[in-house]
C-alpha cells in the first residue's frame, strides 16, 4: 500500500526510478492519491513562489 509519505517522496524527487514509477501507477489508480499528489504539487509551487519573493525582498 502506498503511504502519503510516499506520494510527498515522490514530488520531492527522493524516490528511485523504480519506486517512483510504482507510486505514480498507484497514483492513476486511486483518485484520493491523485488529489494527494496534486495538493502535494501545488504546496510546493507556492512554498518555492514564497521563498523566492521573500529572498528578492
Amino acid at each position: 500500500m502506498i503511504s502519503d509519505e510516499d506520494i510527498q517522496a515522490l514530488v520531492d524527487d527522493e524516490l528511485s526510478e523504480k519506486d517512483a514509477a510504482h507510486v505514480r501507477q498507484f497514483i492513476h489508480r486511486h483518485s484520493w492519491a491523485e488529489e494527494r499528489y496534486e495538493e502535494l504539487v501545488e504546496q510546493k509551487r507556492l512554498l518555492k513562489q514564497w521563498w523566492l519573493e521573500k529572498k528578492d525582498h
